[in-house]
């Protein structure tokens, strides 16, 4: 597609030498080959969008793929730090053991080594401990005990031997509420102890006193251990990324204040109601033969008592056909002649009535069931009607038409009548409801009265009605 100005300009050159004969290159050929190459240069375009995108998300997708695995390993390391930190806290507690350190060092020293190692100067000092002499100054250990402890007593401000120590207050414990003190439980009366004088030189004298994490209650709380950090076995079968989103499990506080009561309140049914309906009609036969109309339209319903009620509404009705006088003109025509002639054919017809009932009824009720009886007034609102134009010349093939919907002139027909009606409704459900009703119009719905075609008329309503909920 690229070289086909080339290809034009060859055929135009291998062309016979003649003019006749001569391929001519126009200006038609070169906007289509313009188009060809615009339209070749936008798929390239695309293909190089959609190839650029492409790149892009599977960047991103290895920028999210590469944040997601490291901070699931930092997160990995972090829990193993927590988990690591109680048993490092019991350590530091309870203090390491170097017996067996020390005779492993001793056993492992060549004998002919002059070098001393820390763990046999130890020893040594040990040995002379147990012989009641100072490693350092060979004296005895009593003496030196009790002057330094009762210097040491004097610097920090201490109580000496002779006089009583305070009396140590037992450890907070955490006893459940509403759960009696449990026999281990130390009261202030029982945990009152003799004071120990200081400077002894018993290495246990602190643990007598206050005691070890050992003699200590399970129940005794300990405001220096830290949280563990282990999870349930359920969390730890999770992915590690979802174990931020375990929330801790909080416990619901119930009100010590009871609620107040509602007072239940009687049910009451308003009296009154609303109601909209729309129906089909099945109507007498007009003069010429139709009879399917429609009905729509809004009431208000009050009941008397437990299966009376009243109600009044309006609907607006479709009266389908032509009631109109036999004898009226409904064709119209009108001829010209001028280098030829022109005719225009105009059609009338009378399609329907237009007007607005007021229903009055009574209404008896019982369950689902209805039956309803009452009268309906009605007005006129218009004559509706269809002109149809039909044009034709003598320049023309076919005649033209034109239809048009028109409000005809009411004059002739009375303005207000009355029917009467009985129906029946089933209620479905609680809103809506299936009804039909019988009316019958006495009399014509014309002015003139030696009018034998257009009499009284008879027809049935079958529609729907929703019931709306009742107010006061």
């Amino acid at each position: 597609m690229e070289n086909i100005d080339d290809f034009m300009r060859q055929k135009f050159e291998s062309d016979p030498a003649s003019p006749g004969n001569r391929f001519e290159f126009r200006e038609e050929y070169w906007e289509q080959a313009s188009a060809l190459l615009e339209a070749e240069e936008a798929r390239r375009r695309r293909r190089r969008r959609w190839l650029f995108w492409w790149l892009f998300t599977g960047l991103l997708a290895g920028i999210g793929g590469w944040a997601l695995v490291h901070w699931n390993s930092s997160h990995t390391a972090d829990q193993g730090r927590n988990a690591g930190a109680p048993a490092m806290h019991n350590e530091r507690k309870t203090g390491p053991s170097h017996s067996g350190g020390n005779s492993t060092i001793q056993g492992d020293r060549p004998a002919d080594s002059g070098t001393t190692l820390p763990g046999e100067a130890k020893s040594e000092e040990n040995g002379l401990t147990a012989k009641g002499l100072d490693a350092a100054s060979g004296k005895p250990l009593q003496q030196q005990s009790a002057a330094h402890g009762e210097k040491d007593i004097l610097k920090k401000g201490g109580v000496r031997a002779n006089q009583p120590a305070a009396p140590s207050l037992p450890p907070k414990t955490l006893n459940p509420v509403g759960q009696p003190l449990s026999g281990n439980v130390q009261t202030p009366a029982s945990s009152e102890k003799p004071a120990v004088p200081t400077g002894t030189g018993s290495p246990n004298a602190a643990q007598e006193v206050t005691g070890t994490p050992e003699n200590r209650d399970m129940t005794t709380a300990d405001p220096e251990s830290p949280p563990s950090a282990e999870r349930p076995a359920a969390c730890k079968l999770l992915p590690t990324f979802l174990h931020p989103v375990l929330l801790p499990v909080r416990v619901a506080v119930m009100s010590r204040y009871p609620t107040q009561a509602q007072m239940i309140k009687p049910v009451r049914d308003g009296r009154f109601s609303l109601r909209a309906e729309a129906a089909a009609a099945f109507m007498q036969a007009s003069p010429d033969g139709e009879r399917l109309g429609a009905g729509a339209g809004i009431a208000l319903q009050y009941r008397l008592h437990r299966n009376w009620s009243l109600s009044a509404g309006a609907n607006w009705r479709f009266v389908p056909g032509d009631w109109g006088d036999p004898a009226d003109p409904k064709v119209s025509e009108q001829l010209h002649y001028s280098f030829g002639f022109v005719e225009d054919t105009w059609i009338l017809e009378r399609t329907g009535l237009h007007s607005l009932e007021f229903p009055l009824a009574i209404q008896w009720s019982r369950k689902t069931l209805a039956v309803e009886a009452g009268v309906a007034p009605s007005l006129l609102l218009t004559v509706q009607g269809r002109l149809t134009n039909t044009h034709f010349e003598s320049l023309q093939d076919e005649p033209s038409t034109k239809t048009s919907r028109i409000s005809l002139d009411k004059a002739p027909y009375r303005n207000l009548y009355t029917s009467g009606f009985a129906g029946l409704e089933w209620r479905a459900t609680q809103h809506l409801g299936l009804g039909i009703r019988g009316y019958y119009r006495p009399g014509s719905l014309l002015k003139t009265s030696d009018q034998t075609a257009s009499g009284s008329q008879w027809w049935f309503d079958l529609g729907l009605r929703w019931h709306f909920k009742p107010f006061k």
